[in-house]
């Protein structure tokens, strides 16, 4: 099952979940040399979630190269649902919130409680400045200003009357 798929350093990056190894397309298709069930590119340094027990649940973040070095985020209960870079930053996020990546520290913090749901994050897009996200709650909005917090969006695009929301995409005219 494709779990995500990222344009990372000129090639096209297809996970498959914590059981399978990645697949990636430059000039041709190749194996990777990890499992991931999402991946992202932030500073130079390629980030991808998986987990030490191939299948297991994907709450562990790797880093760097081969099988890379890695840190738990939070529970090993609660997956990682996507990785996004915003604002130079990485976007962590967890079926029950979103955290982000201090790289320095080799740590994580946590800037959002979500309600519980494996769709968190996992549509998303950047536009004006700001990050939208899918969430059980429909669609929201990191605004990067202020206080680390998200704001729900018009009450038009609650889930309740349109679904959950799997895919956004930013357009220019």
């Amino acid at each position: 099952t494709v779990t995500d798929i990222k344009v990372i350093d000129d090639k096209l990056v297809v996970c498959l979940g914590t059981a399978t190894l990645v697949r990636e397309f430059g000039t041709s298709w190749a194996a990777g040399i990890y499992k991931a069930t999402t991946v992202s590119f932030v500073d130079n340094t390629k980030y991808w979630a998986s987990n030490p027990t191939s299948g297991g649940t994907a709450s562990y973040l790797y880093w760097g190269s081969g099988a890379g070095q890695n840190r738990r985020v939070a529970s090993q209960n609660v997956p990682i649902t996507q990785l996004i870079e915003f604002d130079e930053q990485l976007f962590i996020f967890k079926a029950d919130g979103i955290w982000v990546w201090i790289d320095a520290a080799l740590k994580s913090y946590r800037l959002q409680s979500l309600p519980y749901d494996t769709n968190n994050g996992v549509a998303h897009a950047m536009y004006n400045d700001c990050l939208y996200f899918s969430s059980g709650q429909g669609l929201r909005v990191f605004r990067g200003t202020g206080p680390a917090e998200t704001v729900p969006l018009p009450e038009l695009l609650n889930p309740a009357q349109i679904g959950k929301v799997y895919s956004i995409q930013s357009v220019d005219k």
